[in-house]
């Protein structure tokens, strides 16, 4: 039986998973949804940041995060201010409440990763984050490119093949007019002479 290795995005993928559902039980035992924790932590860091801010961080819309900032003021971890420079610009900050929980994961989530690196030599260490880093390269900049390499000779066979296509239509149109051309002839004598003058003048 054919022994089929796991894809290497897949494990990673499942691993980060993983992660992703202990910081959520995380959040959760702190009180808060996992919205609130990405938030949190980004203010705890950025305090003063804007709703774009953490939409470009995030990679989400800024309206999600409106929905997000609108719960979290009105059950008081932040607070908004309007720039004094520029009073379209909203800044957003902790609470008092919300910085409590915010140092709360934080200090979760680094006693969490100081455990996993516990686990593993340095040396063992460096080299994971050596690969990553590698890995990341060719997700950014090789990968791309392959592709667009790809889709070009794709583009091109496709463009090709219709090229064909469409000559062997046009010549099989003109095959079908000539055949239809021949039986009226051979069916009307008049019709003949009139396309052998109209010839005659194409020449």
């Amino acid at each position: 039986m054919e022994n089929l290795q796991k894809p290497l995005m897949r494990t990673i993928r499942c691993t980060y998973k993983l992660w992703a559902d202990y910081m959520r039980s995380v959040a959760a035992e702190c009180g808060v949804p996992d919205s609130y924790r990405v938030v949190l932590s980004f203010l705890l860091r950025h305090p003063g940041a804007s709703q774009k801010d953490i939409a470009a961080y995030r990679d989400i819309t800024t309206a999600s995060v409106s929905q997000i900032v609108k719960e979290m003021q009105l059950t008081g971890y932040l607070k908004k201010e309007q720039d004094p420079d520029d009073r379209r610009y909203v800044k957003l900050y902790l609470t008092e409440k919300g910085e409590a929980c915010a140092r709360e994961l934080h200090d979760r989530t680094k006693r969490a990763d100081e455990r996993i690196r516990e686990l593993f030599s340095p040396e063992k260490e460096q080299e994971m984050l050596g690969l990553l880093e590698e890995l990341s390269v060719v997700l950014k900049e090789k990968l791309p490119e392959e592709d667009s390499e790809t889709g070009k000779s794709e583009r091109e066979e496709l463009l090709m093949k219709k090229t064909d296509g469409e000559d062997s239509v046009t010549e099989k149109s003109e095959r079908e007019k000539s055949l239809m051309e021949k039986s009226e002839t051979e069916k009307d004598p008049g019709r003949r002479e009139q396309l052998k003058t109209a010839q005659g003048r194409k020449c």
